[in-house]
């Protein structure tokens, strides 16, 4: 829930810390941001009709998403900063105590938000299948702690309207090569997101997460040059690499890694894999572990981009993680059809020399699901994408209070990853414990952050059996929404009855 205080997780107070000092040049637009920022975090699927009681409050809700001072960047900033300085603070923290640098993941994706093809939004790019939907693409890097398995927070965000792909004279679609030249493309997202958090690197370690749209020597020579860690999905399994040892020598890159001996192995358990839109059943299979290093050639279109005597070959590690299939068991120990087996190539500039260094590699990327977290709580959690707003201008601007939001919503999934010694007054409001006590009652005493997570997740359907697997953010959300009206009605009881003692 980022810094321990209770303060940041009630409503009001949330909407203050992260959106208090945001300045729109105008003191009535900063204080009607906050205000909004704690009616949709009380009610994020209400949009802005429905979030207040009056017709007027409405209507400035209106008029400050329209307004030319507000924008996505200015309603995000004061989180992004806050993410920043935890970010900082980390860092002195660990070099006060003599502690070596503390390890932040900068997990970042695209994500395409979509308002449909039949809306008519002004200011609104080309977006989804064919591009026949209308909206904008999104960029975020979130910053999560490795080390105490804390979401921190958004630390970076660009907003793009997509472009239609410009045409050859002959009506035809340019190709993938013209495409990539093209100055504006959305593969700049990846390098931009990155600008300004250089001084960050001085006092923690900062690796960035990313899936295979990362995959492109521009921005993995750029991550180099800047001083980022990273681990990187590989895309382009075809590409031509060269071997370290002979740098003359070419080499597709999957043939070499392919070629390097297996250096480990490790059980795994495979569950929810879908396989053409099928659920795939149980099994259990052995990993198989390679790891070593290549060199990264530049590409014709990295060389025509950035210009000729500026791009080098550089030596990059790669992580391959391959499930034996022919050794797969199912849930009754016998032999089992596997359709398509787990395998990952990661490029990275971490070490990979032993098979507890490659692990934690492939443990960093299956971190890169908090991203697709992130964009599914935004999406479905808070419901950007149900939004009626007509123009793009006041649809960002609402994608920023949103971007906010997902964020809390997902940090609830990692209130279990807190210390269970740790107490728990000093993490969630005194009033939020004891209402989530009387509903859960004596038989379920919450003593924990974890015991208040699985409240939560209790109130949006979690059985808490035995062997059920722990509630992911949906779970949890779905409770968090009942809860508030519960939280709301406590205060109000309080208000009209101040004597009578509600907590004991």
């Amino acid at each position: 829930m980022g810094n321990n205080t209770d303060k940041q997780n009630e409503c009001s107070s949330w909407a203050a810390m992260n959106f208090g000092n945001n300045d729109f040049n105008d003191q009535r637009l900063n204080r009607r941001g906050v205000n909004i920022a704690e009616a949709i975090m009380t009610h994020p699927k209400n949009f802005v009709s429905g979030l207040y009681m009056n017709a007027s409050d409405s209507e400035a809700a209106y008029r400050f998403l329209r307004n030319e001072k507000t924008s996505f960047d200015s309603v995000t900033e004061t989180h992004r900063n806050n993410t920043y300085q935890a970010i900082l603070q980390l860092g002195e923290l660990a070099q006060a105590a003599g502690e070596k640098k503390p390890v932040v993941l900068l997990v970042g994706d695209t994500s395409e938000v979509n308002f449909g093809y039949k809306r008519k939004i002004k200011g609104a790019g080309p977006i989804g299948e064919h591009n026949q939907g209308k909206g904008f693409v999104l960029h975020t890097n979130l910053a999560f702690d490795w080390n105490a398995k804390q979401l921190i927070g958004m630390l970076s965000a660009l907003l793009k309207n997509r472009t239609a792909r410009p045409k050859q004279k002959n009506g035809r679609k340019i190709s993938s090569y013209q495409r990539a030249l093209i100055p504006d493309r959305e593969s700049a997202l990846w390098i931009d997101s990155k600008k300004g958090l250089k001084p960050l690197l001085d006092s923690v370690e900062l690796i960035c997460v990313n899936d295979r749209g990362a995959d492109f020597y521009e921005y993995i020579s750029q991550l180099n040059h800047d001083g980022f860690s990273y681990v990187i999905r590989a895309a382009q399994k075809d590409r031509v690499v060269a071997s370290p040892e002979n740098p003359k020598q070419r080499i597709h890159l999957y043939e070499y890694i392919c070629s390097q001996p297996v250096q480990g192995e490790q059980t795994i358990e495979v569950t929810g894999q879908i396989v053409k839109n099928k659920k795939q059943p149980y099994r259990k299979s052995p990993l198989l572990i390679r790891s070593g290093s290549v060199l990264l050639l530049p590409s014709a279109i990295s060389t025509k981009s950035l210009g000729k005597g500026k791009q080098e070959p550089f030596k990059v590690n790669f992580v391959h993680v391959l499930e034996d299939s022919s050794r797969s068991v199912d849930a009754n120990g016998k032999p089992c059809e596997v359709k398509e087996a787990v395998e990952w190539i990661l490029l990275t500039n971490r070490p990979v020399s032993t098979v507890e260094e490659a692990l934690e590699i492939r443990n960093m990327y299956q971190s890169r699901w908090l991203i697709e977290e992130y964009f599914c709580a935004l999406k479905s959690g808070c419901g950007l994408e149900d939004s009626q707003l007509q123009s793009a201008d006041s649809l960002k601007t609402l994608c920023g209070f949103y971007s906010v939001c997902a964020v809390f919503i997902l940090s609830l999934k990692y209130l279990q990853n807190f210390n269970p010694e740790t107490d728990v007054y000093t993490i969630i409001p005194k009033e939020w414990i004891v209402v989530l006590q009387q509903k859960a009652g004596p038989k379920f005493p919450i003593k924990t952050a974890r015991d208040f997570y699985i409240g939560l997740a209790k109130l949006g359907g979690y059985l808490n059996r035995k062997n059920d697997a722990p509630p992911g953010w949906k779970r949890i959300w779905n409770g968090f929404s009942e809860f508030l009206p519960l939280v709301e009605g406590y205060k109000l009881a309080m208000e009209l009855f101040p004597e009578k003692i509600f907590s004991k």
